[in-house]
């Protein structure tokens, strides 16, 4: 008997809370999908095992409960109905719809408030944040090895490698500037050790013309020496003669050792078709981290032909922010069907009703943390999905108990209580965790 009377909401509730979690499926984010086949699969068979072991389980078992346990729900059941009747007395007069009709325009005044100052945060630090003396020291090891920044550097593209080169000379005249202005200490090329072919070239004449051709003046340095005047021929003749340093014998050459990573050669996509023939990475060391900066050295890359600034802090940032943008979209997708499914089951006065609190509860949500001024990040986001899930629930439970009219009975009432207590249990000593995402969640 109890299997048959729990059996519609207890379903209709696994229902709505299953379509919840479904809808982080269509996330972009893997973590997302699995989470919902996790919880759509987990919940499917809590559901079957309830049905099936309930009645062999607990055949004949009572809930037994401290004398003053027993005693303080009574009396919070007691007290429950008493202000539902109170509520209702005051509907009925005239003057006192006016009162609660003022009362929740109060209320909604604040609530829209709240919401107002709702700010959004999409910091990759919300994935991991590690101890600040440990960044601290971090950050003076790099500093003494003066280590180039892992997350903030150039990608120079060109269809050759003289090309490539020159490209990097331009970018590097560029980058003074930064440097000047303190954005940067320094940059780190294949160009400074490796110039392009047509660079060696002017550097050759400059050297056999202001150096090398002036008679005058190697006699005397060659006589100081004591070389003659046909060694000096000779090693003119030498500079003249020597081959440049072609990309291909630079990388045979241990001089090219520190540098070959930053040569990144050819370009593919995962298909293996073939996005640039030739590209490097231009390494920046102390970047100063501030928004301005990182705004001026995009700027520089995008007043430049093939070359591409990269902040790989930026681009997760960005990724949250689609998916945030998503999980909302699949919050309030989750919403209109759950809502679908109470108005055929309830109508669409009932449905309301049913569906009123859980909406009622994700805005104040909401405009508590507005309030407190906690940033709504995609991890709150997966808490909603929760809350949507277990508030239909409980209102479920509430109109099922009260369908003769009646307001809900004392096993109704201790049983959602005792559900949200567990609830609140489970996932509210999430907080206390260190870890941003787990402590968000929670």
């Amino acid at each position: 008997p109890v299997v048959r009377r729990l059996y519609l909401p207890l379903s209709l509730a696994v229902l709505t809370t299953v379509l919840a979690y479904a809808g982080l499926a269509l996330a972009p984010l893997p973590g997302l999908k699995q989470i919902a086949l996790f919880c759509v699969v987990g919940l499917t068979m809590v559901y079957i095992t309830v049905l099936c072991a309930y009645p062999v389980l607990l055949h004949g078992a009572r809930a037994h409960w401290p004398v003053w346990v027993t005693r303080v729900l009574q009396a919070m059941h007691q007290g429950y109905q008493k202000n539902l009747h109170k509520l209702a007395k005051i509907q009925a007069q005239k003057h006192g719809r006016w009162i609660l009709r003022g009362a929740a325009l109060a209320v909604g005044i604040v609530m829209i408030l709240g919401l107002s100052r709702t700010q959004t945060s999409d910091d990759i630090r919300l994935l991991y944040a590690p101890p600040a003396d440990l960044m601290a020291g971090d950050i003076r090891v790099a500093k003494a090895l003066q280590q180039a920044a892992p997350n903030q550097y150039f990608v120079v593209t060109a269809n050759s490698s003289e090309a490539l080169l020159q490209s990097e000379a331009t970018l590097l005249r560029a980058l003074q500037t930064a440097q000047t202005q303190g954005d940067i200490q320094s940059a780190v090329a294949v160009s400074q050790t490796l110039p392009s072919l047509t660079q060696q070239r002017q550097d050759r004449e400059l050297l056999l013309q202001q150096l090398w051709g002036n008679d005058a003046q190697m006699a005397r340095y060659a006589q100081a020496a004591g070389f003659t005047s046909e060694w000096v021929t000779q090693q003119r003749e030498a500079v003249a003669q020597r081959p440049l340093m072609t990309f291909e014998a630079w990388l045979a050459s241990p001089a090219s050792q520190t540098l070959r990573p930053a040569w990144l050669g050819e370009l593919r996509n995962e298909q293996g078709k073939q996005l640039t023939p030739y590209a490097s990475i231009i390494t920046l060391k102390g970047v100063r981290a501030n928004a301005q900066t990182l705004q001026r050295l995009r700027a520089v890359a995008e007043n430049h032909t093939g070359v591409y600034w990269v902040d790989r802090v930026q681009d997760v940032t960005h990724v949250l922010s689609q998916a945030r943008s998503v999980a909302t979209q699949l919050v309030l997708l989750a919403y209109v069907v759950v809502a679908l499914l109470l108005f055929w089951r309830y109508g669409l006065r009932g449905g309301v009703r049913v569906l009123l609190p859980t909406v009622l509860g994700t805005a104040l949500t909401l405009c508590v943390l507005g309030y407190a001024g906690v940033p709504l990040n995609l991890f709150n986001l997966f808490a909603l999905v929760l809350l949507l899930g277990v508030g239909i629930d409980y209102a479920i439970f509430f109109k099922e108990a009260a369908a003769d009219g009646n307001t809900p009975s004392l096993a109704a009432w201790l049983s959602v209580c005792v559900s949200s207590i567990t609830t609140m249990l489970s996932f509210g000593l999430l907080v206390v965790s260190q870890t941003p995402v787990i402590h968000h969640f929670g």
